[in-house]
């Protein structure tokens, strides 16, 4: 609503948990520099894929590199003169939806412009809302921010029973694609990344491959792989229904999965320092290019 901040007499914003945003920079250096390239993950806890444990000095560097990023966070937006500085470490917040806020939006709750509220929307009342604590707010207009869950009513019943948990989280998928029980079904999409529009794309590119047989693999493979994500997801993703398809800021990481699969080196910038390079759509236009002449290109016959 920062648009509106001059037309309207009052704002309040409703809020679950306090959660850090992201920065429109870091030191100058614009965020999506910093964390669209490989090395940004280096700092992330172990992804699944990392069977060695890390060393002391390594986790004491990360912990020291998240404690100097909570604290410019904090600068930068003045979290804690407006009370939302999240009680979690940022490290423990990365899989919760990622958002960017305007400039001056935590200066304008601590000068009381904007007044926060922690609690829930419990029912809507003839001129307002009624909220968890009791409390009402008179108000003209109400901005849902409140997400979505995927609804897999079409899917036939016996792939409901096999793809979705108990606790209604789920599919479960290999590379977050395909399930080896049913691999006629493809989820494009389901994953969810910063960059949805090239992990949409890499997984269309993945998805014909597997089905075209250019990407061998067994159902005991997949089994095992998804099995081992699992665990790993079950330790560090709070649950969700989403739990199963959050990777978030592991990006580049699953899409090297992706394009390794296609039989591509992972490295499309090349050179040295490819692990500091931004990569965002236009670094996977001639990925794409390429695999789409190899799709077209008439195969030799054989005599």
């Amino acid at each position: 609503m920062h648009e509106l901040k001059d037309e309207v007499k009052s704002t309040t914003f409703v809020y679950r948990e306090k959660r850090w945003p992201l920065p429109g920079n870091l030191w100058k250096i614009s965020i999506i520099h910093v964390m669209f390239c490989r090395a940004f993950e280096w700092l992330l806890p172990s992804y699944y894929t990392e069977d060695k444990p890390r060393s002391s000095l390594y986790n004491f560097f990360t912990a020291v590199w998240w404690w100097l990023w909570e604290h410019i966070l904090d600068r930068q937006h003045g979290l804690s003169a407006a009370g939302m500085r999240p009680d979690s470490p940022f490290v423990e917040d990365i899989f919760h939806n990622q958002f960017v806020v305007p400039e001056g939006t935590y200066e304008r709750i601590a000068a009381g412009e904007i007044n926060a509220k922690q609690a829930t929307i419990t029912e809507f009342a003839k001129d307002g809302v009624v909220l968890s604590t009791g409390e009402q707010i008179c108000c003209d207009a109400v901005v849902l921010g409140t997400g979505f869950e995927a609804a897999m009513e079409i899917l036939p019943l016996e792939c409901k029973e096999k793809l979705i948990c108990d606790k209604g989280e789920g599919p479960w998928l290999y590379r977050h694609i395909v399930h080896p029980d049913f691999m006629h079904l493809g989820f494009v999409g389901w994953a969810s990344t910063n960059i949805s529009i090239s992990t949409s794309t890499l997984q269309a590119l993945w998805l014909a491959a597997i089905w075209k047989g250019t990407i061998s693999t067994t159902a005991s493979d997949m089994e095992h792989d998804i099995a081992k994500y699992r665990r790993w997801a079950l330790e560090r993703i709070p649950p969700t229904p989403q739990r199963p398809c959050t990777i978030f800021l592991y990006i580049d990481l699953y899409h090297d999965q992706l394009i390794e699969d296609l039989g591509v080196s992972k490295y499309l910038h090349g050179g040295l320092f490819d692990d500091f390079i931004l990569y965002y759509p236009a670094t996977y236009r001639p990925l794409v290019h390429e695999l789409s002449i190899d799709r077209a290109s008439p195969k030799p016959s054989t005599q």
